[in-house]
């Protein structure tokens, strides 16, 4: 079933995470039909595919980024160089950033000579 040019913007707007009110003002429906138009399941396939392209888009976009902060990562370690409280908390974090959308597990990260990545050790906290 096509949808119609006011359930398109309906679904746009809810996709790009607007709320049912404002999504329904936007197409210039009222809130009886938003409450129709939330069970209709053409409309829910919409919004999810709407969803999913900004996703796949974001996804893209964070993994460029992840890539390049993986690269810099790699040419700021030095042989032999061990790395201080805040460095190391930065390389940490960038570290699961890269887990969490693959890329740690597709290449390996490692320090001088592919051994280990010396970090800091605190006292009180352990690795840092």
């Amino acid at each position: 079933m096509a949808l119609t040019p006011e359930q398109e913007v309906y679904c746009q707007q809810r996709a790009s995470g607007a709320g049912v009110a404002v999504s329904i003002r936007n197409a210039d429906r009222s809130l009886e039909t938003a409450t129709i138009w939330n069970r209709n399941p053409a409309i829910a396939a919409r919004i999810d595919e709407l969803q999913a392209d900004a996703r796949h888009r974001a996804m893209r976009i964070l993994r460029a980024g992840a890539e390049r902060a993986a690269e810099r990562l790699t040419e700021l370690i030095e042989p032999g160089y061990n790395l201080g409280k805040s460095a190391s908390v930065n390389y940490q974090a960038a570290l699961s950033v890269l887990k969490l959308i693959g890329i740690a597990e597709a290449q390996s990260i490692s320090g001088p000579e592919g051994g280990p990545i010396k970090i800091y050790t605190d006292p009180i906290m352990g690795d840092v």
